[in-house]
């Protein structure tokens, strides 16, 4: 399930243009991008992992490791954003708060 909606974000993406395989991209997007994710391809019910959005982002050819996506998500958090972190190591955006 979690493909499917891993899918989606790339399939949703490519009309808007992000073109990312043949262009630089500064290190600090990457935070922008786990956030757009987030947003739009994770729930409760559906948590996406740090593993996951790693996978994503290199397939799209932003090269980042787990680490980096794990503190991105961090300071998303520290930013008052509601993203919810599950033990189980997913995480969601909380539409509800």
């Amino acid at each position: 399930m979690l493909v499917i909606v891993l899918s989606i974000f790339l399939w949703y993406n490519r009309d808007k243009g992000i073109k990312l395989m043949n262009k630089q991209i500064a290190k600090k997007t990457i935070i922008l991008y786990v956030l757009k994710m987030l947003k739009e391809g994770s729930s409760k019910e559906k948590p996406i992992t740090i593993t996951s959005m790693t996978k994503v982002l290199n397939s799209m050819g932003i090269p980042c490791e787990r680490r980096t996506i794990g503190r991105n998500v961090d300071y998303i958090i520290e930013f008052g954003e509601p993203v919810v972190k599950m033990k189980g190591g997913g995480c969601y955006y909380d539409h509800e708060r």
